[in-house]
Formats: C-alpha cells, sequence, structure tokens
C-alpha cells in the first residue's frame, strides 16, 4: 500500500508492522488500513488491495484480513462491491472513534473508560430525573429490584448492575446518551464482573446496592442535583473500588 497505480488504487508493498502475535489482532490491522488510507490520501472510491495482498503485506492471515474489513465496513470506513473489492467510502478519510482491548492487565484503559462514563451518567441521571415516563421509572424500580435481589441471594450480579445503569441512561430520553453509553458498557463486563466478585468476598456489595438506591430516590424524586451527586459518588466509589483491587 505504497504506491498508487493508474486505476487509483493502493499497490501493496510489504512493511515491518510488529503485528504478528499481538492481542486483538484484528483490530490492529483495521488501524492499520485506516492509517494507509490517511497517510496516501487515498479518496472515496479508491480501490483497497485484494484480501491476498493485505495478507502479505501485513504478515496476516485470509481470516484477520476478512474481519479487519468487515469491522471497517460496519464503521463505514470501506465499502465492499461483489466481485470487484474493497474501495473507500464516502467516510473513509475519518478515523471512527473505536477503544481497543489490548487484552489482560491494561488497567489504565479501564479507569480512563470508567471516568468517562462518570461524567455521561452522572448528567444522565440529572436528565432522567427530569425526563423520565411513568413507565421508565418502572424499569428502573424493576432493575433496581433485580440487583437487589442477585446480591440478597449470593449470586452473581455485574449483569444487573449494568442492567440499572443501561435503563438509567435511556431514561434520560437522548438518544446519543444512550448509544455510547451501551458502546462504553461493552468495554466494562470484565471489569465489573472482577469488582463485584471482589466486593462480594469483601462484603461491600451491600453499599453498591445502597449507592443505586440513592440514584433511584433522586430520580424518582424528580430531584436533579440529587441525582447527578447520587450517580458521581456511586461511579467515583466504584473507580476507587477497582483500584484497590488492581493494586
Amino acid at each position: 500500500m505504497s504506491a498508487r497505480n493508474s486505476g487509483g488504487r493502493i499497490a501493496a508493498a510489504p512493511i515491518t508492522t510488529g503485528l504478528v502475535g499481538a492481542p486483538k489482532l484484528t483490530d490492529r490491522v483495521a488501524d492499520a488500513i485506516i492509517r494507509q488510507i490517511a497517510e496516501e490520501k487515498m479518496r472515496p472510491g479508491d480501490r483497497l488491495p485484494t484480501i491476498v495482498e493485505m495478507c502479505e503485506f501485513y504478515g496476516v492471515s485470509l481470516t484477520v484480513v476478512r474481519e479487519a474489513l468487515a469491522r471497517l465496513r460496519s464503521e463505514g470506513v470501506v465499502e465492499t462491491r461483489q466481485g470487484s473489492g474493497a474501495y473507500v467510502a464516502a467516510a473513509g478519510h475519518v478515523k471512527p472513534f473505536r477503544i481497543v482491548d489490548r487484552g489482560a492487565g491494561d488497567e489504565r484503559r479501564v479507569i480512563d473508560v470508567l471516568e468517562m462514563r462518570l461524567g455521561i451518567e452522572s448528567e444522565a441521571a440529572a436528565l432522567a430525573s427530569r425526563r423520565a415516563t411513568p413507565t421508565q421509572l418502572q424499569k428502573l424500580h424493576q432493575a433496581f429490584a433485580e440487583l437487589e435481589q442477585a446480591v440478597a441471594v449470593g449470586t452473581e450480579a455485574h449483569q444487573q448492575d449494568l442492567n440499572f445503569h443501561r435503563v438509567m441512561v435511556e431514561a434520560a430520553n437522548n438518544s446519543v446518551y444512550a448509544d455510547f453509553a451501551h458502546f462504553l458498557q461493552q468495554h466494562l463486563e470484565a471489569s465489573i464482573g472482577i469488582s463485584h466478585a471482589r466486593s462480594r468476598l469483601r462484603g461491600v456489595l451491600g453499599t453498591v446496592v445502597q449507592e443505586h438506591a440513592a440514584i433511584l430516590d433522586a430520580i424518582a424524586a424528580r430531584n436533579p442535583t440529587r441525582a447527578r451527586n447520587a450517580a458521581r459518588q456511586h461511579l467515583q466509589a466504584g473507580i476507587e473500588r477497582l483500584l484497590a483491587i488492581l493494586s
């Protein structure tokens, strides 16, 4: 992907990328393709090298390249044409937002996501206190009841925890908040599961339930300041609990 031919296509050329053996190889290849599109100043409609050429270029398997292209296609970076190949899409010059999972031990990235969630969900709680419909409030009460019950009987409760926050953000009735919160939550399941397991062993899951109850009460009371503060205090406490576990 270094020399452009007469058809507006980038010709493949071997490079040393250090991709082989890296965690989340598909993400690394997808990011490398985006960089090449930008560096070579490819335009919408320019054709990418064939899958075989990209395999040789990056030193990876056909499966990895196909998965990377499928991801970029879903993000609107490339488009594929039956029997013709892959092309730069209209939005191909824009690097999409992505949180890369670098594998076990990337504690700082987990905390970064939690800190981003801290700001988003605190304000979402305040919005929910103003905008939640009666049906949404009922769903939030139900989500809390499921969390409380799971903790009471000693079963895994992190899914109920995440569900409570999902319902809360949806009750803000802001589709962008809801979409982004959902995007962030997919990167939290493992860390929240670890946090819950350790909190259960330390006997502090009851405190976690109380923090959720404070959020619910403030939203139900239609008090934006209380809701914002309760959500912030809960999420900040969660960050501190996770930091304590990781240390």
